[in-house]
């Protein structure tokens, strides 16, 4: 479920509209520790593209490695918000138990997390870790579908679905989605490109 909208005034509309905020005691100062989490998290930046990596190998068989980062484009804007009122802020991952899961209707193999692993408070500086393959029968249908989102940037939900299951202290479970989209194609080296649209540039710029 969502933060109720009044959740945290001390915050900007925008600021709750992107991130999860749920406040969390307080520090040995007596600030209000709030931790928080983006409600969706994209690809990491390699440069001023995605990152995320396609290999096809023999047979038709390809592979997909990435990583999804948890600072987004708005993360600079809530420290300062969160300064200017005086509050502690903590990312989720350091203070919240969490699940992340991956799914998938076409890729032979998936590794984003266990859907069946009990939350846990797991700190993850490098963000989630993406790796992925299609064996040779399952790897033309994934690449065509692959290919039909390139065009335009969309979103691969056909492809890959990640989340991370975020277990609040008060026992609500709050969901961040692993997003992959913004790709318009793959360069000479298998690295992603960035889709050529306004929105998805200002993502990547570096």
């Amino acid at each position: 479920m969502d933060a109720p909208p009044d959740a945290m005034p001390e915050f900007s509309d925008a600021a709750r509209a992107e991130f999860y905020l749920v406040p969390d005691g307080r520090v040995s100062d007596g600030r209000t520790r709030v931790l928080y989490a983006p409600k969706v998290a994209w690809l990491d930046r390699f440069g001023s593209n995605p990152k995320l990596t396609r290999a096809e190998l023999s047979g038709g068989s390809l592979t997909l490695n990435g990583s999804f980062s948890l600072v987004t484009s708005g993360a600079a804007a809530l420290a300062r918000e969160a300064t200017a009122a005086n509050v502690a802020l903590v990312r989720a991952d350091i203070g919240m138990a969490q699940v992340i899961c991956g799914t998938t209707a076409v890729l032979s193999t998936l590794l984003l997390g266990d859907c069946n692993k009990p939350a846990a408070v797991v700190s993850l500086p490098a963000g989630v870790a993406l790796s992925a393959s299609a064996n040779a029968a399952a790897g033309p249908e994934a690449t065509a579908r692959i290919t039909a989102h390139l065009a335009d940037g969309s979103a691969w939900d056909d492809v890959l679905v990640g989340d991370i299951a975020w277990h609040t202290p008060a026992g609500d479970v709050l969901h961040t989605k692993l997003a992959v989209d913004c790709i318009a194609g793959f360069g000479t080296t298998g690295n992603a490109i960035v889709a050529d649209t306004t929105a998805c540039k200002a993502r990547y710029q570096p």
